[in-house]
């Protein structure tokens, strides 16, 4: 979600380190995870084929988190980005939610 615009935005790195850190109450250094978005930048692979795989392990619950992390960073930066917006829509099909699923996700946590 960090490269969908194209910048790597602080305000979304440190949305990742605490997002991160809230779920796994374990620390994540910024510089790793930097170093880590930027390698991944270049892979061929990206995250729709990451999440699709992780379809099939996961319950409903599982999957809003995933959307709800993705929207979360995809937000710190105080815009939500078209190329964002579309990735997150990617994102929530590669997990088998449907549109109306990911619109109720995203109220949840805007309410």
């Amino acid at each position: 979600m960090t490269l969908a615009d194209g910048n790597i935005e602080d305000s979304e790195v440190d949305a990742m380190i605490g997002i991160y850190e809230k779920i796994t109450q374990s620390n994540l250094d910024k510089s790793s995870l930097i170093s880590e978005i930027d390698k991944l930048g270049k892979q061929k692979n990206n995250v729709t084929d990451y999440t699709g795989s992780l379809r099939g392990q996961l319950n409903d619950q599982g999957k809003e988190v995933i959307i709800k992390a993705a929207y979360l960073i995809a937000t710190a930066d105080g815009k939500f980005h078209e190329s964002e917006q579309e990735l997150l829509a990617q994102i929530a099909i590669s997990l088998d939610l449907s549109t109306a699923h990911l619109k109720a996700v995203i109220e949840e946590i805007n309410s």
